[in-house]
């Protein structure tokens, strides 16, 4: 599916464009809580998840990604935060494209007033 046809069926549902940043766009629905981006407290998180980084005066929270190759590239997202997914050629601009709309994701989710998900994802490989 091609973006401009994502974007028809996000509009026609109700969605509307909030905010953009570079190729990422944002939106929330009106009638309820919600952030599409196609990018709290922490108290109880498991210490993997969490990284305190004191020279920034903050909490970094660790999500899980999700990359996957399809016939025409590659596509990321995070299972613990609906909504956000990333799409392109390569796996590298994938990896930049899903770490730059994770932070904007974030950032309008707080904007809108959403809880921001703990992370809880995890992943194992089993040998069949």
């Amino acid at each position: 599916m091609k973006v401009r046809d994502v974007i028809k069926r996000l509009e026609g549902d109700g969605w509307r464009l909030a905010r953009t940043k570079g190729s990422h766009r944002q939106y929330h629905y009106q009638a309820k809580s919600g952030t599409v981006t196609g990018g709290t407290s922490v108290s109880g998180h498991s210490a993997r998840n969490i990284e305190q980084y004191p020279q920034a005066g903050g909490v970094k929270v660790k999500y899980l990604v999700i990359y996957e190759m399809s016939t025409t590239g590659w596509g990321a997202y995070a299972p613990d935060l609906p909504g956000l997914g990333v799409a392109g050629t390569t796996l590298d601009e994938v990896k930049e494209l899903i770490r730059e709309a994770m932070e904007f994701h974030l950032e309008g989710m707080r904007q809108h007033g959403d809880p921001i998900p703990a992370p809880s994802a995890t992943t194992e490989y089993i040998t069949v």
